[in-house]
């Protein structure tokens, strides 16, 4: 095992090992789909795993982190809602899980219950050495300045204002340095259409136009059940889709799902 911070923090030509989660939803498309309100009924679900076993959630995570931090990924993104918290105690947990992880990003999902009725409020967040850099409402994309690394991010469909020019995320990527590259990530929820992944095309296109440097959009997600997801990470070089390593990693509670772990060199 070893920790990432030194090379993250250094100002260099070399290439940044970023790591991209794809969480095993447990239920299949049909199931879902039938859902009148998918995007309650993805919280309904999630909430329901983690409150039904919360040591085996944390670790679930815990092994995607540790797989990680074997490949000596510096950046890791998580899916929509994967830090699931129901009391202060578990946003401390998970910030002890990202230590020897330079920067981890991913969305939060936090439940609470009122007069029998369970309540959502969802955010995502940036962790830089294991504090919070960023945080982001589902409502808006937001953008930092990291020594190697310009990140834009957003949850879900909110992606799409980084190519609008009117919302200034384009703009600010005249003048990055010489040493920087660009990194979208999209913090999604369950599988998406063809017709999303050519949002995020078009939000790859206007990022790598406004900015001339070498740019990656990262799409994290929950799979359905038995899906084999072949999403690519959104970087078309040469009319290629951009290469990664694909780490499978088996849930302690049922081995018939998993977990995956995608790495490239960026």
């Amino acid at each position: 095992m070893r920790t990432t911070t030194k090379r993250f923090n250094e100002k260099n030509g070399k290439a940044l090992i970023v790591g991209r989660v794809i969480l095993d939803f447990g239920l299949d498309m049909k199931a879902h789909r039938k859902k009148e309100d998918k995007w309650k009924a993805h919280k309904d679900w999630v909430a329901k795993e983690f409150l039904g076993n919360r040591k085996a959630y944390f670790d679930r995570l815990s092994k995607i982190i540790e797989r990680a931090k074997d490949e000596g990924v510096e950046l890791l993104v998580f899916p929509a809602c994967a830090m699931i918290r129901h009391n202060t105690s578990h946003a401390r947990r998970y910030r002890t899980l990202f230590r020897g992880i330079s920067c981890v990003a991913g969305g939060v999902l936090s439940v609470t219950t009122r007069r029998g009725m369970q309540r959502y409020r969802e955010s995502a967040g940036i962790w830089i050495e294991g504090r919070q850099a960023l945080k982001l409402n589902s409502d808006a994309a937001r953008g930092v300045s990291l020594p190697r690394v310009h990140i834009l991010a957003a949850i879900s469909s909110t992606i799409g204002q980084v190519a609008d020019p009117k919302m200034g995320h384009l703009e600010a990527l005249t003048g990055l340095a010489d040493s920087k590259r660009v990194l979208v990530m999209d913090m999604g929820h369950h599988q998406y259409s063809g017709r999303y992944l050519r949002t995020l095309r078009r939000v790859w296109m206007r990022v790598r136009d406004a900015s001339h440097k070498r740019t990656v959009v990262v799409l994290a997600f929950w799979k359905y059940l038995g899906t084999k997801s072949e999403t690519r990470w959104m970087e078309p070089k040469k009319g290629r889709r951009q290469k990664f390593e694909r780490h499978r990693i088996p849930l302690s509670i049922d081995r018939s799902r998993e977990d995956f772990l995608d790495v490239i060199r960026f």
